[in-house]
């Protein structure tokens, strides 16, 4: 039921996010789509301030599976809900610090190449909610270990859903900057956050317990190199719509942005197939099924072939696409770019595999952190 859950709600979330570029393209047009797609990968930067922690806490939610031991998940799940919490109010009072002391004299507008009103408060609320919101995603790493991946795919989807409904309504009203669009952002985000985080709380009977509010340093070290992947992830995902905005204007971001969706569509097509890929490889490491393994390993790399030939069908067809989907053929201006995109996603899929054997197999065992009396510390 997990597995075709999942199928489901991430089928439907590839969908409605067609549909949420397209009405937010609509919404803002070309050169403001740009700097929308230019904060968008700030949302990456979540996964840095939980610092790992939520990576490591997954994978011992998958060996947890004896019932005597659920009270560790406790102990740790309230930890790391504490540290990440700590961290995340620390960086956003850093931010506001930067807002009022150095944002001031930051000239956004010239940045963006933009006369766009409160463009500085837009950027405050779309990077706060980002970092208010980021320790819930403990709660998602509890879920996902626990065999449960369908909900933060079904979380997913209704926060896609939700914006995407929210556009469509600021169209068809006077309402259509980038400050409307991230409080809409805001509210979507906090809503279905804290909606599915009570309920994988409920569902896997979570207590939240008393322990001191200070960063648990021990969790902290087990998870570094989770930490240190995810810092390089951000920095991938991130570093090319500031040096494009910044070098050739936000219009070439829209389009680079377009472009990027459109081989990111492929790419979150093939991550259907890799949904259960971490927990099965987690306890497949455990229970030394390494032909399993490398049968499963072997497959997933033949299907990336799969990947770039429809990426290159993509590019031939790249025009009639445009039109159907936003309306203009012109979108793109080189087919080059779709072509480069092709084998972009082809070596984005093949690493995909290899980063979710490595998180897998992390270094962590409870076994190990028990005999170390990390059990305890892990949680206090």
């Amino acid at each position: 039921l997990n597995t075709a859950l999942n199928y489901v709600f991430f089928s439907l979330n590839i969908l409605v996010t067609f549909f949420l570029l397209e009405a937010v393209f609509s919404l803002l047009g070309k050169a403001k789509f740009g700097i929308w797609s230019t904060l968008i990968p700030i949302i990456a930067f979540s996964s840095i301030i939980n610092f790992g922690i939520g990576s490591t806490i997954r994978n011992v939610a998958v060996d947890l599976n004896d019932q005597t031991q659920i009270g560790n998940l406790d102990k740790i799940v309230t930890s790391g809900l504490v540290s990440t919490g700590i961290l995340s109010i620390f960086t956003w009072l850093l931010l506001i610090v930067l807002s009022l002391f150095i944002g001031g004299e930051l000239n956004y507008n010239s940045f963006f190449g933009t006369d766009e009103q409160n463009l500085g408060l837009t950027i405050f609320i779309f990077v706060s909610t980002v970092i208010l919101t980021a320790p819930f995603n403990v709660f998602f790493s509890v879920s996902n270990g626990r065999h449960k991946t369908f909900i933060q795919s079904f979380h997913n989807f209704s926060f896609s859903l939700v914006l995407w409904i929210f556009v469509v309504v600021l169209t068809r009203t006077d309402m259509r900057s980038l400050f409307h669009l991230s409080v809409c952002f805001s509210i979507s985000k906090i809503i279905t956050t804290l909606i599915f985080s009570t309920w994988v709380l409920v569902k896997f009977k979570i207590k939240i317990l008393n322990i001191p509010l200070r960063i648990n340093y021990k969790l902290l070290n087990a998870s570094k190199l989770f930490l240190a992947a995810q810092f390089l992830s951000f920095l991938y995902i991130s570093i090319d719509p500031y040096l494009i905005t910044d070098i050739y204007g936000s219009i070439a971001t829209a389009e680079y942005s377009i472009s990027s969706k459109l081989s990111f569509t492929i790419i979150n097509v093939f991550s259907i197939l890799l949904i259960q890929f971490w927990s099965s490889i987690r306890g497949a490491a455990n229970e030394k099924n390494f032909t399993w393994m490398k049968k499963t390993i072997r497959h997933l790399m033949n299907l990336t072939g799969l990947v770039l030939f429809f990426g290159l069908v993509i590019s031939i067809f790249e025009k009639q696409i445009m039109q159907i989907w936003l309306g203009d053929p012109d979108v793109i201006t080189s087919k080059w770019t779709l072509i480069i995109f092709s084998f972009y996603a082809f070596l984005h899929c093949l690493n995909a595999i290899y980063v979710n054997i490595q998180n897998g197999i992390c270094l962590l065992y409870t076994s190990d952190a028990a005999d170390e009396g990390l059990g305890v510390d892990l949680g206090g």
